[in-house]
């Protein structure tokens, strides 16, 4: 087996056990910022909760995650469970610190009060 074969199949094994949890336990983890090597945690957590659930949680963990694609795939997930279709903000301009950064976090803050209001 190959690097990315061995990759790919550590991203389903993450992704099973992930799958498996329910949403109270996906959030915990997201609130310790335990979220894996393969970013199968932002998978999980749209098949499992809803926007009303995990929206602030996964907003909050976008404030706060450093690295670039864990950032990303939260960015990714949060977007599609938003699913509003006039959103400038994209996944992948979360991919470097820049200074539109505060600016993307603005949309989806606004975004997301606008469906679930605001945040507790």
């Amino acid at each position: 087996m190959n690097w990315k074969q061995e990759a790919e199949t550590r991203a389903l094994e993450e992704f099973s056990e992930l799958s498996a949890k329910s949403t109270r336990e996906l959030v915990k983890i997201i609130r310790t910022a335990k979220y894996g090597n393969s970013h199968q945690i932002w998978k999980a957590i749209t098949l499992h909760g809803s926007l009303h659930d995990v929206g602030w949680v996964m907003f909050e963990a976008l404030e706060r995650i450093e690295k670039d694609t864990q950032r990303v795939a939260c960015a990714r997930a949060l977007i599609e469970l938003l699913n509003v279709s006039n959103l400038e903000t994209k996944s992948h301009h979360f991919l470097d610190e820049n200074e539109h950064q505060a600016k993307n976090l603005e949309e989806l803050e606004t975004a997301l009060s606008t469906k679930i209001g605001s945040r507790k």
